[in-house]
């Protein structure tokens, strides 16, 4: 990343709600994160944490219930046709499902191809070939007369995601939002896409934003980017990915860490988890106070009756005000 890193993204004070008054669900709240040109940001947290959401949020498929998202310091709902049709562009997004993210009826070529016509980045058909062709390459889908001219349910999993990256590439976006892309592959694929994804950060200098609930990849996507913990539909600690899974702070984030698989020649032992217990209360009935308190081993009474927003510990931020105690007692 430059030295002098200038924000792609900004998300100031974001909430979203769904349903109608009487039967409305907060599904994020509160959320400030800022996505600078050239990085990569993973967001991790369980299934329903609202990651999902977040990343619909961010390419505008869900508008926020309160708060602003800016692209280069504009507010995309105050933009005029011209730059909110630019921001479109500008930020893409790599679904999980390769297979339905792609028309079963239409080649490799035309999937690919039809944003570079619609949205003239080339003149015609033949044009848009060649581009399609150098596009495939690129994402290692080579030689490319093997795959250009074949349907979806001719490739497989970690083929179909690669086209996907290649159509996101090809309007020359700035940042681009990638769903859980490597859950749907096999094992042996996920390091060879996560690694394209990287390359392409620095290849092209395009930010991710990478939802994942894999720690282990998230590990893996960027050595300088952030890392963006969410709970319960909040943002409770953000830190540079190294730093932060080396010493996690949050206790949720702490638990998240030891639940990774670890082992010695192929045998994982059993970890017991720092948790009360592992159910995650109901989003539509949050617990007073800290919304982990219920599950925290750590957790007092004021945990219970007062909630802690992000506030800077060193050179990260963490939603926790039993932080510094908590480092005593674990003696790091």
């Amino acid at each position: 990343m430059k030295a002098n890193p200038i924000p792609i993204l900004e998300i100031e004070n974001l909430t979203l709600s769904f349903g109608k008054k009487s039967e409305t669900v907060t599904v994020l709240r509160n959320i400030n994160l800022t996505v600078f040109e050239s990085e990569s940001v993973a967001i991790v947290g369980e299934s329903g944490c609202g990651k999902t959401t977040l990343g619909k949020t961010i390419v505008d498929i869900h508008q926020p219930t309160a708060g602003a998202i800016k692209y280069y310091g504009q507010d995309i709902r105050k933009m005029d046709k011209k730059a909110y049709r630019n921001y479109r562009l500008s930020v893409q997004m790599v679904q999980q499902d390769s297979f339905a993210a792609l028309n079963p009826y239409k080649t490799i070529c035309h999937s690919v191809s039809s944003p570079l016509l619609e949205h003239k980045f080339v003149a015609n058909e033949q044009e848009a070939r060649v581009e399609v062709a150098r596009l495939l390459t690129d994402v290692g889908l080579v030689p490319v007369e093997h795959y250009i001219d074949k349907y979806p349910h001719q490739l497989s999993g970690g083929q179909r995601q690669r086209v996907l990256i290649a159509r996101a590439l090809g309007v020359k976006p700035k940042l681009i939002v990638a769903d859980e892309p490597v859950s749907m592959v096999d094992v042996s694929l996920r390091i060879s896409l996560l690694q394209l994804m990287r390359d392409m950060n620095q290849k092209y200098g395009v930010s991710f934003v990478y939802i994942t609930h894999d720690l282990a990849t998230a590990r893996y996507i960027s050595d300088y980017g952030q890392l963006v913990v969410m709970y319960l539909g909040e943002i409770i600690e953000k830190a540079q990915i190294k730093e932060a899974t080396t010493d996690p702070l949050h206790p949720y984030f702490k638990a998240l860490i030891q639940a990774v698989p670890q082992g010695i020649n192929g045998q994982f032992k059993q970890v017991e988890l720092p948790l009360k217990g592992i159910d995650i209360p109901d989003i539509k009935k949050l617990p007073t106070g800290c919304p982990f308190h219920p599950r925290c081993i750590y957790a007092t009474a004021a945990c219970s009756q007062e909630q802690q927003l992000l506030t800077a510990v060193g050179n990260r931020e963490v939603a926790c005000m039993r932080v510094h105690d908590i480092k005593e007692m674990v003696g790091n």
